[in-house]
């Protein structure tokens, strides 16, 4: 125990000798490093932060700390920089090589890269691909804004409109009654009996209200048939110069080149087959939301109905012109007579009547569309007109009704004379 006690004071006396022995150490800067610190930039002259530490060796034994700061900016990357769409690193051509047709290389170099891209011009579009300019979607188109009347002026279009139809209804309506009660069913009639009631169908669906156009279904089958008769209204007009060409430059000597029922099925059958081949491309094209007949901005609804009713009108401009040079033509013995008479007369008025149709149906195509009440007058006032040019032309230049015409009033003035001269024996 004694010996024990003796011990501890010894071994802590060596450690002190021991610990007195060893040199204070003061602490020495490490070498500069970047760690993982990067040049701000790639060319051109950047700096780039580097670091040390006071490790080398640290301070021991209360030696002193490494004087001075542990952080510096160095410059790096001090190379020029080159132009990005010539050269860049790791390409084996210059980078406007690679560019598409419509494109041209563009630097976009920034602070800390050098940079390039292809960018499209003139108007073009890099497509999802990256790797051809294209020419970019059309805008859709600005909605145009739906025209509107005031309240009293569309009650005097309406009135208007209505009036109109009704007239050029009751001319076609009576001309129509004429026939029947004579019974006259000639071929050259059948076809302007067809004629009539497509003009008449046309406007009896613009009797329609303006309103109709709210329900979406009816107003498009309104716009539909609409087209479908003017159609065939100008088909039979086409008909009707063909059989008058066939007799007035003596093709045939009478009854024309085709029969009743072959004209009935070309006349309603092509005009049927047009509607149809528009409603396969443009049927959404048909009604509008304020009106029921056609939208010019809609153009497959457009060409589906103007481009026949102008060819027809061509050819039968042609027809009638080349029916006026037939004196020349070499004549056909045994000609019909009766026929060849309502074929010239038919010469005449057909002219006028196919110029109104298509004046009438410009305007009332372009009255509905733009809402115009001064449009709306020119179309009722040439509708009216075309009734009576229709009705004059079609009974007048009839050889038959001409011939009933005149057997009428001569019997009229036959059963006038008795009288007349009853009347001169009881003067003085």
């Amino acid at each position: 125990m004694r010996a024990s006690s003796l011990l501890t004071p010894a071994f802590i006396l060596l450690l002190a000798h021991l610990a007195a022995s060893e040199d204070v150490v003061d602490g020495r800067w490490s070498e500069w490093g970047t760690l993982h610190s990067s040049c701000s930039v790639t060319c051109g002259g950047g700096t780039v932060t580097e670091h040390r530490s006071c490790s080398d060796p640290p301070p021991r034994n209360g030696g002193k700390e490494c004087e001075g700061n542990s952080t510096r900016q160095s410059p790096c990357n001090t190379d020029p920089c080159g132009d990005p769409c010539t050269f860049l690193p790791n390409k084996e051509k210059p980078y406007r090589d690679n560019c598409p047709l419509y494109a041209q290389c563009e630097d976009q170099s920034t602070d800390y890269e050098a940079k390039a891209a292809c960018v499209c011009i003139l108007g073009y579009e890099l497509n999802k691909a990256k790797d051809a300019c294209i020419r970019p979607m059309p805008p859709p188109p600005t909605p145009r804004p739906i025209p509107t009347l005031k309240p009293e002026i569309k009650t005097v279009v309406t009135i208007i409109t209505t009036s109109a139809s009704s007239i050029i209804l009751v001319f076609l309506g009576i001309t129509l009654g004429i026939f029947i009660l004579l019974r006259i069913f000639t071929r050259d009639r059948v076809i302007q009996m067809n004629m009539e009631i497509a003009l008449a169908g046309a406007h009896i669906c613009l009797l329609f209200p303006l309103d109709t156009s709210e329900d979406e279904t009816l107003c498009r089958i309104i716009s539909i048939l609409i087209h479908f008769f003017f159609t065939s209204c100008f088909m039979f007009m086409f008909l009707e110069a063909v059989h008058m060409y066939s007799l007035v430059a003596y093709v045939v000597k009478k009854d024309g080149m085709f029969s009743s029922i072959q004209n009935i099925i070309i006349g309603w059958g092509i005009a049927g087959i047009v509607v149809t081949v528009t409603m396969c491309f443009a049927f959404k094209g048909y009604g509008s939301e304020y009106m029921c007949w056609l939208q010019l901005n809609m153009t497959g609804v457009t060409l589906g109905s103007y481009i026949p009713v102008c060819c027809l009108t061509i050819l039968t401009l042609i027809l009638i012109e080349a029916a006026g040079n037939s004196d020349n033509y070499k004549k056909l013995p045994e000609m019909d007579k009766a026929q060849l008479f309502s074929a010239k007369v038919s010469q005449r008025f057909n002219l006028a009547i196919l110029l109104l149709v298509l004046v009438t149906f410009i305007l009332g195509t372009f009255a509905y569309y733009e809402m115009d009440p001064g449009l709306y007058g020119s179309f009722s006032t040439c509708n009216a007109i075309l009734g009576a040019v229709i009705f004059i032309g079609h009974t007048m230049g009839n050889e038959i009704v001409s011939r009933q015409d005149t057997g009428l009033r001569s019997r009229t003035k036959n059963s006038s004379t008795p009288n007349l001269q009853a009347w001169d024996k009881r003067c003085p």
